[in-house]
């Protein structure tokens, strides 16, 4: 299997998006998750943005996300509510610096924090 969180990481082909379910989406997000925001791989929000908010990666978690299904359990919308979280952080960071890299990393970033928050309902637990 693929590590779709590898640098070297390939984008996902058409085939790779439509095997997704909702429960290997929700295990996909949580593995991200415990590797980025819980710690395992300890970089910054913005680091992250920049790496996984353009290109390929970016429809990824797109895809993603278009296969989880609403309600959430327990464990994926507490994944979320973490998730969202630190994409504002990241969001907060990237606005701050007047030459962003690609300006399309603020407006992917941006697009990803209204899915987790608006269309799973987790946009007041900020």
């Amino acid at each position: 299997p693929v590590d779709w969180f590898s640098e070297d990481a390939p984008g996902p082909t058409r085939g790779d998006l439509f095997a997704l379910d909702h429960a290997s989406a929700c295990q996909l997000l949580q593995d991200m998750e415990y590797r980025t925001v819980s710690g395992v791989e300890s970089r910054s929000a913005e680091l992250f943005a920049r790496e996984w908010m353009k290109g390929n990666r970016a429809r990824w978690l797109f895809a993603v996300t278009l296969s989880m299904e609403r309600p959430l359990d327990a464990d994926a919308s507490a994944c979320v509510r973490s998730l969202l979280r630190w994409f504002h952080q990241a969001r907060a960071a990237l606005v701050s610096r007047l030459d962003p890299d690609d300006p399309s990393v603020i407006a992917n970033t941006s697009v990803f924090i209204v899915i987790l928050g608006r269309y799973f309902s987790q946009e007041e637990l900020r």
